[in-house]
């Protein structure tokens, strides 16, 4: 099962609350649309421009983050 993590958070923290079972933080993200499960356009567009993404394993979870390096 997929979870589109928001470009506004950090990736490993994520990983970390959903780990650790933190239910209310996940739920807050969630409403405020930082986390996402139905990203079909988005993941399409990924596949049309050969976009590179942050993904990290949490059973049963994949997160995946637009990968955007910043120098």
């Amino acid at each position: 099962m997929l979870i589109l993590v928001s470009d506004t958070l950090d990736l490993v923290e994520v990983g970390s609350e959903i780990s650790s079972d933190h239910a209310d933080q996940i739920k807050q993200w969630t409403e405020v649309e930082l986390l996402a499960r139905n990203f079909d356009q988005r993941a399409i567009a990924w596949g049309k421009n050969n976009t590179e993404v942050w993904t990290i394993v949490i059973r049963p979870w994949i997160l995946i983050k637009d990968r955007k390096v910043n120098f």
